[in-house]
């Protein structure tokens, strides 16, 4: 069965999720030294709303549950976003941009070496491109002369990928980054 739910993974669209996402990891810095507001307002906006819940030092179990549920639900999000076509294309460009808007400004240029290469983004990456791919794979088959005749059920098999392949990989992504943020938030305080 797994090997079922793999089949249905495009990776060369995975891929392209990937380089796409890159890009915009690429141009965030520029974004932010130009100050281009439109581009910058949402990633810095939830920065903010990040900074504020960690204030508050919560718990292990909380921090897992809004980082699980904040990650899987921007990437359904993401994966359903093909039913609009050429979005999921947009959406992993801007992905990309937001991650690296947040990380520019918190971390500095040395700091986006972070992006790619922490344990979290072992998980939390392919997960994004993947359900990138997916998005895209819906997309592609929106705008195909053959609109609507194998949507319902090309949907329901990517469904299984954002279920058993995305979720999972989220899940791990989300222990590995809860822990990470617990431990440093009780070491400073200590």
């Amino acid at each position: 069965m797994y090997s079922e739910i793999l089949a249905w993974i495009d990776w060369n669209l995975v891929g392209c999720a990937a380089v796409l996402f890159s890009m915009g990891v690429i141009v965030g810095p520029k974004v932010v030294e130009r100050n281009v507001t439109f581009l910058t307002a949402y990633p810095l906006w939830i920065s903010e709303w990040l900074e504020k819940v960690l204030q508050r030092k919560p718990g292990f179990a909380r921090l897992f549950l809004l980082i699980f549920c904040f990650n899987a639900t921007s990437l359904f999000a993401s994966f359903v976003s093909g039913f609009a076509g050429i979005l999921p294309f947009l959406f992993a460009f801007w992905t990309g941009l937001n991650v690296a808007v947040i990380t520019f400004t918190v971390a500095g240029r040395l700091g986006l070496a972070t992006v790619f290469l922490n344990p979290v983004a072992l998980f939390e990456l392919p997960a994004a491109w993947i359900a990138l791919a997916v998005g895209m794979t819906l997309g592609l088959e929106v705008v195909s002369p053959m609109l609507g005749v194998r949507l319902a059920a090309l949907f329901g098999r990517l469904v299984g990928v954002y279920l058993f392949v995305v979720l999972p990989l989220l899940l791990v992504a989300g222990l590995i980054e809860a822990a990470m943020i617990f431990f440093t938030l009780r070491h400073n305080s200590d």
